[in-house]
């Protein structure tokens, strides 16, 4: 049998969402601090790992800080776990309890 692969990656998403869930940290807070450097670290895995790989599979990237619809936070991001084809969720350094309903499914919604 023979399977059928596709001879671009960059097909594969054809335009799908990837909703982009991790750390966010603050850029204004000063050099050094632990709110700075989740920031920092967020930025790079960002433009290093997350946007180059949805890049490869024709995917848009979405990053939960930069949702621009105006409304309730909390709804869209869930609206976006919910709706978009693809989820990546980056849990280091995950010890957020509002997040932790949301990425272990323990959510009443």
């Amino acid at each position: 049998m023979e399977s059928h692969q596709p001879s671009d990656d960059h097909s594969l998403g054809d335009g799908q969402r990837c909703f982009i869930v991790s750390p966010i940290g603050s850029k204004l807070e000063a050099p050094g601090t632990e709110g700075r450097m989740r920031y920092e670290e967020s930025l790079q895995m960002w433009e290093e790992v997350f946007q180059p790989a949805c890049d490869q599979f024709g995917l848009k990237a979405i990053r939960s800080d930069k949702i621009s619809e105006s409304g309730e936070i909390p709804m869209q991001i869930f609206e976006y776990l919910r709706d978009a084809e693809v989820v990546i969720a980056d849990l280091s350094g995950a010890t957020s309890p509002a997040l932790s309903p949301w990425l272990t499914g323990d959510q009443d919604c």
